[in-house]
């Protein structure tokens, strides 16, 4: 990243751990030239999720507060194909039974939400219909009932993301199911409540926010890993 007074000029394959408020955060979403781009806003910081193509090269009203170190970089890694299957295999899932039981939306990986101030793009989430309609420009203004996160793979910055995520979801009433792949489980935060741990022996239900749901992860692990 090179910098000037003024202006931000963005490598194609770094950007994350930037720090910018709220305002600044809505602003470069909103921008036409960041249109296919997946950004969360958490702890203050932007992070980038997804993204095909490359911004211009400046952008005169951002001036970045600090350059990260090398070692603080995490780099733009194209989309992972696996943790997808596994957040397409609960959205339909839950669009199975959502067709029976008209109780909400469902939204994938490009679902923006604001989340007691943070701006996060969870895999999957649920959202009630007492909510509202959902905004078709920018990020939800409404948390989600349900968050789902695939950690895979898990790294040091990706354990630190979902930490801030989760004492935002928490704050929001967010219930979250957390699903590790290379262990096999699946954590459900739900706020209020002691974590629950599920292995693949265990079958998740969808509590009082989606009442009658279940998942068998073990049939999930099998299916998406193709055993």
């Amino acid at each position: 990243m090179n910098t000037a007074k003024g202006q931000w000029t963005v490598h194609p394959m770094i950007l994350d751990g930037i720090e910018m408020d709220a305002e600044t955060f809505d602003r470069l979403n909103a921008d036409d030239q960041f249109g296919d781009w997946t950004m969360e806003l958490i702890g203050g910081k932007l992070y980038t999720k997804f993204a095909s193509s490359f911004p211009p090269p400046a952008l005169d009203y951002l001036t970045p507060v600090f350059t990260p170190d090398e070692g603080d970089i995490d780099p733009i890694m194209p989309s992972n194909a696996k943790a997808s299957e596994f957040s397409a295999y609960i959205t339909i899932e839950l669009g199975i039974f959502l067709r029976e039981n008209n109780l909400g939306r469902v939204t994938g990986e490009n679902g923006g939400y604001m989340v007691a101030g943070q701006r996060v793009a969870p895999d999957v989430t649920f959202i009630a219909h007492d909510k509202g309609d959902l905004d078709d420009n920018g990020y939800n203004r409404m948390p989600p009932d349900l968050a789902v996160e695939v950690e895979y793979h898990v790294t040091k910055a990706s354990a630190r993301n979902l930490k801030d995520k989760l004492a935002a979801y928490a704050a929001a009433g967010t219930v979250v199911w957390v699903v590790y792949p290379e262990r096999r489980m699946v954590e459900v935060f739900v706020p209020g409540e002691i974590v629950r741990v599920y292995d693949a022996d265990g079958t998740i239900d969808g509590g009082t926010v989606l009442p009658g749901f279940t998942l068998s992860v073990g049939t999930m692990f099998d299916r998406v890993f193709g055993e």
